[in-house]
């Protein structure tokens, strides 16, 4: 039996990556991680994944928040635009290939 339960994620790998579109080595443009996942459930082995995570540290879209309401309690509508700026998505599947 192991003395912990739950979800655990840590990073084992992580690093900035120039993409070719941007081709700056001075201002990488994706952030590259390797994770490592443990899941137990109580009395149980642990079960480990090993999984990438991309993310673009510099994006061509622009998104937009605005006020719902007046009301301060309201929450904002925010509008990210992903992948509406075409180079964004093309970066993206770059960062996962510079993995596998």
């Amino acid at each position: 039996m192991i003395p912990w339960w739950g979800r655990y994620v840590s990073h084992l790998a992580m690093g900035y990556i120039p993409s070719k579109t941007m081709n700056d080595p001075t201002w990488p443009d994706i952030h590259v991680y390797i994770n490592e996942e443990l899941y137990a459930e109580e009395g149980k082995q642990p079960e480990e994944t090993i999984f990438p995570e991309v993310e673009l540290v510099r994006t061509d879209q622009v998104g937009t928040i605005r006020l719902a309401s007046t009301d301060p309690k309201d929450s904002p509508i925010i509008d990210p635009h992903f992948y509406e700026a075409p180079t964004d998505l093309d970066r993206h599947v770059e960062g996962f290939q510079s993995i596998f």
